[in-house]
């Protein structure tokens, strides 16, 4: 095989890791810096008998600075990472090592997650000079992400009624 075949496989993959980050940063750009949840939970998932509680743990903070931004998407594949279509989102302080909180759904039924974390506060995912995240980022079912943004389907879960326990690790 050539080099001058090799150099374009190269700007391919270059470009998908570009159009992915584009993707996750449009996203969390969207998120506003001093969002609340549409409904507070009373305590870590406490609360009635016939609410659907998420009880997320997200390991792997790699410092206390700033908040952990997290999106919970209902079950339509379309609206996964969609500006504006999430059912629900928080914005908790980060603690060094893992950050623990509960996120309530409106129905039992199929989610996703998608997280951050924004270690300087400013309600953004900041980016190398060349476009890599620069602050942690996750999904649900630590759905991976190497060159491109996780497919709906990688990161669905399905939550029912009373504590669902989810565990994500951020990636740096």
């Amino acid at each position: 095989m050539s080099h001058s075949r090799m150099v374009p496989i190269r700007r391919r993959a270059g470009a998908a890791a570009l159009l992915t980050i584009a993707a996750c940063a449009a996203v969390f750009l969207s998120f506003p810096a001093h969002a609340k949840s549409e409904r507070e939970p009373l305590g870590l998932c406490a609360g009635a008998d016939d609410e659907i509680r998420l009880d997320l743990r997200v390991s792997g903070v790699r410092s206390p600075d700033g908040e952990v931004a997290i999106v919970l998407y209902g079950g339509r594949a379309k609206d996964f990472l969609a500006k504006g279509a999430w059912v629900n989102r928080v914005r908790v302080p980060a603690t060094k090592g893992t950050v623990e909180t509960c996120l309530l759904a409106p129905q039992p039924g199929q989610y996703a997650i998608a997280l951050y974390h924004d270690e300087d506060a400013n309600g953004k995912l900041n980016k190398t000079w060349i476009g890599i995240p620069d602050e942690g980022f996750g999904f649900s079912n630590d759905a991976p992400a190497p060159l491109r943004a996780p497919r709906f389907d990688e990161a669905a879960f399905t939550a029912g009624t009373g504590d669902n326990p989810l565990e994500i690790t951020l990636r740096y």
